[in-house]
C-alpha cells in the first residue's frame, strides 16, 4: 500500500484495480477457519499479481536508463520470482488451514521476492537524477513534490518490511499469532 499510494491516480485503470485489492486483503485478518485459508489464498493471488505488475511498470518507467543486458536481468529475475509466489500461496493456504509448517520456511523470503525490484528501481532513478542533473535531494523534492512523497512512502515501506521480517524471524515479538503479522499489508 505504501508503494502504490503515492502513484494512485484518479480514474479507472490499473491503479484503481490494484487499490481495490487493499480492502479485501485487510479484511482477511478477520475471517475464521476454514474460510480464512481460502480467503487469504484467493486475495493473495490478486496482491501477488499486483506486486509483479507494479515491478513491471517500474521497469517500463526507467528502462531508458538501463542497458539491454540490465533490462534482461531485471525482467528474467522478475519472471523467475513467480514460482515462489505460487509456492507461497499454497504454503499460506496450508498453514492457515491445518498448520502446515512450510509457510514458516517460505515467509521470511517474501521481502526478497516482493521488494527487490522497486527498491532497485527507485535507487536507480535517484542515482540517475543525481548523476545526470547534479541536483541535490532537497531541491529535487521542492521541484517534484511527488518524488518526495514517493521517497517518504518508500522509507515507511522499508521500515514496515524490517519490522515484519523481524517479527517473522522471531527477532522481535509484537504479540501477533504466527502468520497474522499485519505489517506486510502496509509494505505492498
Amino acid at each position: 500500500m505504501t508503494i502504490s499510494l503515492p502513484n494512485v491516480e484518479i480514474g479507472p485503470g490499473f491503479n484503481g484495480v490494484s487499490s481495490s485489492a487493499w480492502p479485501w486483503a485487510m479484511g482477511s485478518s478477520f475471517s475464521s477457519k476454514p474460510t480464512y485459508g481460502w480467503y487469504l489464498s484467493i486475495t493473495a493471488i490478486g496482491l501477488n499479481i499486483s506486486f509483479s505488475f507494479h515491478n513491471l511498470i517500474a521497469w517500463i518507467k526507467i528502462r531508458g536508463f538501463f542497458t539491454q543486458q540490465s533490462s534482461r536481468v531485471y525482467l528474467v529475475s522478475l519472471l523467475l520470482a513467480q514460482p515462489y509466489w505460487i509456492l507461497e500461496i499454497y504454503a499460506n493456504f496450508a498453514f492457515s488451514s491445518d498448520g502446515n509448517p512450510l509457510f514458516v520456511t517460505t515467509r521470511p523470503l517474501e521481502p526478497l521476492f516482493r521488494d527487490t525490484w522497486w527498491i532497485f528501481t527507485t535507487c536507480s532513478l535517484f542515482y540517475t537524477i543525481q548523476r545526470g542533473y547534479d541536483c541535490p535531494l532537497a531541491q529535487l523534492v521542492r521541484i517534484i513534490p511527488r518524488f518526495g512523497i514517493m521517497l517518504l512512502f518508500m522509507a515507511l515501506s522499508i521500515l514496515s518490511t524490517i519490522v515484519d521480517t523481524g517479527e517473522v524471524l522471531g527477532a522481535c515479538y509484537l504479540g501477533f499469532p504466527p502468520g497474522i503479522e499485519p505489517f506486510w499489508k502496509v509494505t505492498s
